[in-house]
């Protein structure tokens, strides 16, 4: 399994026993997230992705599979319908899992994600208190 379905599966999994929150595999229209969540009563639709390995500028683009132009568009437009709309970009730090969630302004009109843009963000780890750091970050966003 690779490092991105294998990050997919830890935050499903995770965000579960908590909310609902499902993978839409058969998902197939272009630019809908594999990922939706009901979260009291709110829909939120991220789009995850995976660094594999860091860049040496912190400037540089760090995700090998971009957020394309479809997908940053349907984040947009869960936003302005009231529900909203993320990139999670996770990571491995040694052995731990790590994830931040952006909002779609902070995506480059590109698809692109720097190093720099993730130091920002609130670095997630996967413990035991992951989802009610997630959760709480979605009711204030």
């Amino acid at each position: 399994m690779s490092d991105e379905a294998a990050f997919r599966r830890l935050f499903v999994s995770s965000l579960r026993p908590h909310c609902l929150c499902e993978y839409m595999s058969s998902m197939n229209k272009v630019g809908v997230p594999d990922i939706h969540i009901v979260h009291r009563g709110r829909a939120v639709w991220p789009e995850l992705k995976f660094v594999t390995s860091w860049p040496k500028s912190r400037e540089a683009n760090v995700l090998h599979h971009r957020f394309s132009g479809p997908q940053l568009t349907f984040l947009k437009r869960v936003d302005a319908q009231g529900g909203l709309g993320l990139g999670v970009v996770g990571f491995r730090d040694g052995k731990k899992w790590k994830c931040v969630a952006l909002r779609q302004w902070n995506i480059r009109h590109d698809g692109t994600v720097t190093k720099s843009e993730i130091e920002r963000h609130r670095v997630m780890s996967f413990d035991n208190g992951f989802a009610l750091t997630f959760l709480t970050i979605l009711e204030r966003a």
